[in-house]
């Protein structure tokens, strides 16, 4: 298969497929979605969201545990909660990475995605690259420890001054066109591709907005040279009988270029 199939889960609905019942093929499993909270030792992460649902934090703790012996890595999704702190005001960006890690490794989880979004009128700034420094400590490959870091993108005008000079920080960075045409993702991927290289991109799609049929189109394409990093599926829950998910897991054993 060409590239790896990442998915989110979104933990908050209220009818959940588990975790482990989801499609053979599936590489990653992107839990969403984490608020950041202040708690007694500092800026942390906050599960009541996620939970919000109905199905408690420690269920989904194991319906992840069985996923990962089957050989699937769980990753804790991350966004600022609405109102409040966001990426640009962690005042503590050291303790915050350090607090992120121990809650890691205590879920026994395999690392973390990074949602950006904060306003489109607010931008990532120092601070945001302060707190992404130091999460790269812990995760994502300059952290040597195996631990997953990815970004997913939200505009490339937003996105450039701060991809430009950190994307490698980040295992892979994500396309969010959910609704964007077949011809538009080619022309973001073209973009994005002069910050990260075409390797760590992922087109990503949601079965409830994208027509399948670009779905496969997608997952089949590779660039001229060089590979895309695969496809990711948002919203797997929207997914009935998860039959985008297997349309695009054929279609990544396509090799189309273009």
């Amino acid at each position: 298969m060409s590239g790896q199939f990442v998915v989110y889960w979104l933990g908050y609905a209220t009818a959940l497929p588990a975790l482990n019942t989801l499609p053979a093929g599936i590489d990653v499993i992107n839990l969403f979605v984490l608020n950041l909270t202040t708690g007694s030792s500092g800026t942390t992460l906050d599960t009541s969201f996620i939970s919000s649902g109905g199905q408690p934090w420690a269920t989904t703790l194991s319906q992840a545990q069985v996923a990962r012996a089957n050989g699937v890595k769980v990753c804790a999704s991350i966004i600022p909660p609405k109102g409040g702190l966001t990426w640009n005001t962690i005042p503590d960006p050291t303790t915050f990475a350090s607090n992120v890690q121990q809650l890691i490794d205590t879920w026994q989880l395999d690392g973390i995605d990074i949602d950006p979004e904060q306003g489109a009128l607010n931008p990532p700034g120092g601070n945001f690259t302060a707190v992404m420094t130091a999460l790269g400590q812990y995760f994502g490959p300059q952290s040597g420890t195996g631990q997953r870091m990815s970004y997913a993108s939200f505009d490339y005008s937003f996105d450039q001054p701060f991809l430009s000079q950190n994307a490698a920080l980040f295992d892979d960075i994500t396309l969010m066109g959910y609704t964007w045409t077949y011809q538009q993702m080619l022309v973001q991927f073209q973009m994005y591709s002069s910050l990260v290289p075409s390797q760590n991109l992922l087109f990503g799609i949601d079965p409830t907005k994208t027509p399948q049929q670009e779905s496969i189109e997608l997952a089949k394409w590779q660039p001229t040279s060089g590979s895309k990093g695969g496809m990711m599926e948002f919203n797997i829950n929207g997914d009935t009988d998860f039959a985008t998910a297997q349309a695009i897991l054929a279609g990544m054993g396509g090799s189309a270029r273009g």
